[in-house]
């Protein structure tokens, strides 16, 4: 009789813990699919950049690669220097644009803007993956489990929003939202 009673329990118990494994993964937002979901890792060259102390793990031209490969409308141009660190500066389709501070192997900055310029969900959610792209390229996954974070708290608010975070010894992001232009953006800033 006992052993009967401990089996029924147990069953319980197991069956309780699927339906709270379930339901709470209904409440976490889904990743981007198909062609709007970033890669699950960054794309790296044979060998990292050879100076990356205190630089993003890539090498410019291959983040610059990567992003036009997601949106073909961004020009990338040589901005003006900053600090006495070059800049690369790009704009796309509806005002989207994207800033690289750093040489070729020592990024030390990068910002990517999007404008939440329609209501249609599947656009909204074609130009959210832009940005998750690009964070993805910049910091990997802690970045963008982060930046899916930020997601839940930007999507219920109608004022500014603006969170900054250490990833690690590496990396700053922050991210910013302003509802009066629609802008989202991501900074990353290498330690």
């Amino acid at each position: 009789m006992k052993q009967n009673n401990i089996v029924k329990f147990l069953y319980i118990l197991f069956t309780l813990m699927i339906v709270c494994v379930v339901t709470y993964a209904q409440t976490i937002p889904k990743p981007p699919k198909g062609k709007d979901k970033p890669p699950s890792q960054r794309p790296m060259d044979d060998e990292p950049p050879t100076d990356m102390y205190g630089g993003i793990e890539i090498f410019r031209s291959k983040l610059v690669e990567q992003i036009k490969s997601r949106d073909s409308s961004l020009v990338f141009e040589e901005a003006e220097k900053v600090d006495g660190k070059p800049q690369l500066k790009a704009t796309g389709l509806h005002g989207s644009h994207v800033e690289i501070w750093g040489t070729e192997k020592n990024i030390k900055q990068g910002k990517e803007t999007v404008i939440i310029y329609s209501a249609n969900r599947d656009e909204y959610t074609a130009e959210l993956a832009r940005l998750a792209w690009f964070v993805v390229l910049t910091t990997g996954k802690p970045g963008l489990d982060w930046f899916y974070k930020q997601l839940q708290s930007f999507s219920s608010i109608s004022t500014p929003l603006h969170m900054e975070v250490k990833l690690n010894v590496r990396y700053k992001m922050i991210f910013d939202y302003l509802p009066a232009t629609r802008e989202v953006s991501v900074t990353v800033i290498a330690w």
